[in-house]
This record gives structure tokens, sequence and C-alpha cells, in this order.
């Protein structure tokens, strides 16, 4: 079964500096068929929250690229443990980023369908991707029917769904079986689209050209790699995984 979707995204998130933001912009005037994702993080918990404090100037929008080209995307990667209000969270960093925030790409295990809908009623303009990590999957029994079914309740309020079933070891290669299976149940509900994360690098990019080949519309996400010891953002890391990338989508 082929994927027929043809929204290719290509997500790096961990952005922090303005700079290494300029340094990925020239790729999408070279790839205008290709929409790169360039994703900051910010996280809710204990009390505390975090967001970076430039994030206006980090989603600048170039003026040589305009604010509608659909080719370069500018995504907050948002983590919280206090869904309790989750709602006024995501109205901070939406306006914390002064109009400049395309989506949030929510890192937590099935929110509130109610906040979420309230949320794209105030903010219609930002778009929501759900990320499926092992902790969500879980909770529907590891089963793609079963998330199929789940995932109905966020029809019209989320854009894209990134998988990320299980946590994966440091030297463990990637399981593309397991993606496939879960993307050949999710086939049919075309409402969204469909992405795919796990640890993911240059090292990577046999098990991404395979998956790829049955599943050309697949977006990538990429973030852990991207980062040193010290969970600093390597924009070295992310420009050669940027090229390596679409080369393979120049591919296929």
């Amino acid at each position: 079964m082929i994927f027929q979707d043809t929204r290719q995204s290509i997500c790096l998130v961990g952005f922090t500096e303005p700079n290494d933001v300029r340094k990925i912009r020239p790729f999408t005037s070279k790839h205008p068929d290709r929409q790169i994702l360039i994703a900051a993080i910010a996280s809710f918990g204990k009390g505390l929250h975090t967001t970076p404090k430039n994030l206006p100037a980090l989603f600048e929008r170039d003026p040589d690229i305009g604010p509608t080209d659909p080719s370069v995307q500018n995504i907050l990667y948002f983590s919280t443990d206090r869904q309790s209000d989750l709602l006024d969270q995501l109205c901070h960093v939406t306006q914390s980023a002064e109009g400049r925030l395309d989506a949030i790409f929510l890192n937590m295990p099935w929110p509130s369908v109610e906040d979420l809908e309230t949320f794209r009623w105030e903010y219609e303009n930002v778009q929501l991707f759900l990320k499926i990590g092992p902790e969500a999957y879980g909770l529907v029994k590891n089963s793609p029917r079963m998330l199929s079914r789940k995932l109905k309740r966020y029809q019209g309020i989320i854009e894209k769904v990134v998988l990320k079933p299980r946590e994966r070891g440091r030297y463990e290669p990637f399981d593309t079986y397991q993606i496939s299976d879960i993307i050949n149940t999710l086939f049919n509900d075309n409402w969204y689209e469909i992405a795919f994360a796990g640890g993911l690098d240059s090292a990577d990019l046999k098990f991404i050209g395979e998956l790829l080949d049955d599943y050309p519309g697949l977006g990538v996400f990429a973030y852990r790699k991207l980062l040193n010891e010290d969970r600093l953002f390597r924009i070295e890391k992310a420009i050669e995984l940027l090229e390596n990338l679409l080369g393979i989508y120049a591919g296929k």
C-alpha cells in the first residue's frame, strides 16, 4: 500500500539562536516543494515554564520568503506534565511568539479535546500537531486500530500526527515494521498528515529511505540526536540531516 499524501515536511527541533535559523532559511528557496519546519522548545512542569526569551526574534519572518510561504513554518515543540490548565499554557506560549507562530507540536499523551478545540477557536491560524509517543500508544493498548479510533476525536482540530510509538535504545536500529503497521491502519484517515520521529539522524538514512519508498508523503521529525551532551542544539548536525533528507525526497 502506498501513502499518497504529497505534503512532505521536515521538522528540525531545538533551535535557540536566530543565527542558526538564518542558516536553514536558504534551503527553503532551493526546495519550495518541501515544507521545512523550524522548531523551538517550550515546556511547563511543576509550576514552572520555559519558553525561549528570544522567541519573536527566532521566528522573525524572512522578507525574502514572506509571511505566508508554506515552504517554511515556525513551530513550538511543547511539553507539559500539568494538563489541568493546558488551554492557558497554550495561549501563553502563542502570545509569547507575537504572531509569528505557525503551529504547536503537542508532546503529551492525549490532551483534552475540549481545550484544543477552544484554542483553535481563539487562534485559528495556529495549527496543532499531535505526537503519538510510547505513553499515548500504550493507552490504546499498542493497537493501530484503537489508535485510529481514538484519533477520530481530534478530527478538525489537529493537522498532523507524529508517530514515535516506542523509545529507542542508543544503538538500536529504527523499527520500520511497527511504524509501517500503524501507517497502513491510518491510511484511510486522510484528514490529517502523517510524520514519524524516533531519535533520527544521518545514520538512519537507510531506514528512512525504506519507509519513504512505500510512503513518499511521510514527514520526518528530528530532535534528540540534534542536541549535544549538554542538550544544546547543533546546527551542523541539523544541516547535515536536512541535506540528506532533501536528497532522499528528491529521489522518490
